[in-house]
């Protein structure tokens, strides 16, 4: 899985600017900026967990089903992650899985649904819309509790195949 050392790193500097910002404006950008971070790792993270898994079960399928995972362009657990890894995995290995890791899998469902709802807000407004937009704390949140349900989910993948 992707290292998040560097990332968490940035979101600190981001949060303290953030913090120390007088201009609203920057603020809401500030805010922005971590919010568009974490969504990137997470779904550089889900596409890697999924490519390893090939990888390492049938790459001679890899081609087929990279064109699936590359159609994905979101993380809200049931209609993106749930559902390409019900793709790819099938639905008996994945509901395993989260028979396994329930609390797991629920603090990751409601982290991934906070972040696309905040990314969604940052990706299809632009600032002077007054919308409001989570501060860079809580996308280091949902970056913690993400971290964490995807590392479960990828021991227990492990542990089935």
């Amino acid at each position: 899985m992707l290292t998040s050392i560097n990332l968490k790193a940035l979101l600190n500097e981001i949060d303290i600017s953030y913090q120390q910002e007088k201009d609203n404006k920057k603020t809401l950008l500030w805010a922005k900026m971590a919010t568009i971070e974490v969504s990137g790792w997470t779904e550089e993270c889900i596409d890697e967990l999924l490519n390893n898994y090939i990888d390492s079960v049938n790459p001679k399928c890899k081609g087929k089903l990279l064109e699936k995972i590359e159609k994905v362009y979101g993380f809200d657990y049931s209609n993106d992650f749930r559902n390409i890894c019900v793709q790819i995995l099938g639905n008996i290995l994945f509901e395993r899985i989260e028979n396994k890791i329930p609390l797991e899998c629920q603090q990751l469902q409601s982290a991934l649904n906070g972040l696309k709802k905040n990314r969604d807000r940052c990706a299809h407004t632009h600032i002077l819309n007054k919308e409001t937009i989570d501060a860079p704390h809580i996308s280091l949140s949902y970056l913690n509790k993400i971290e964490i349900g995807l590392k479960k989910f990828r021991m227990e993948l492990k542990k089935i195949k």
